[in-house]
């Protein structure tokens, strides 16, 4: 399934604009989450199903979209989901394209670390938080990527260039796969809320 159209626009980000903590005032205020200031990254699931990965991000980081086509089996049943997430600054907005709905949630905690710790630091004591252990470096499209395994959270392993995933394990309720980066583009994404989709609290 075709990912949405999405687009950059201060009317299109209307639902996070006016909040603190979004990314347009993180943004403001001078934090960084990643080095490059946008891009989209595109993958091909290679375990545990079949299908797409797609990850736009903007503001530095602190705007990124990042929709996952998947088709796999459950208890002997052909399944396929078709989710979106949007993280803008603090908040997370998760959609199931498939279903028509959406939940959100927010975590200052990275914003909180990038005020008085550098982009690398932040980003290792949150891999660290999550039980991270580093590897040995391992090449991904070509790039000198570094190998982390977690202990917690949803990824359970992460190549990393420059603080971009190109590679990840995913531990999900329903099943374990892992996706690979085909290509990198470093233009300006576009990105935009499912107006259609009511988001619970």
């Amino acid at each position: 399934m075709k990912a949405p159209c999405l687009s950059l626009l201060i009317c299109c980000s209307f639902l996070t604009y006016s909040q603190p903590g979004n990314g347009f005032a993180l943004y403001e205020e001078g934090l960084r989450r990643v080095g490059q200031s946008f891009g989209t990254i595109s993958y091909v699931v290679t375990e545990g199903a079949t299908g797409s990965v797609e990850s736009r991000f903007d503001l530095a980081g602190l705007l990124t979209a990042t929709t996952t086509d998947l088709a796999y089996t459950l208890f002997g049943m052909e399944t396929t989901s078709n989710a979106l997430e949007i993280q803008d600054g603090d908040y997370t907005y998760t959609y199931d394209l498939t279903k028509q709905s959406g939940k959100s949630s927010i975590d200052k905690t990275p914003s909180d670390l990038l005020r008085y710790k550098s982009m690398e630091e932040s980003r290792l004591a949150l891999l660290e938080a999550n039980g991270g252990e580093r590897l040995a470096n391992e090449t991904v499209l070509n790039r000198d990527c570094e190998r982390w395994v977690m202990k917690e959270g949803k990824y359970r392993e992460l190549w990393l260039w420059k603080g971009l995933v190109l590679k990840a394990v995913v531990k999900t309720a329903r099943l374990t796969y892992a996706y690979e980066a085909t290509e990198i583009l470093l233009e300006q994404p576009s990105i935009d809320y499912p107006t259609e989709i009511t988001i619970l609290k």
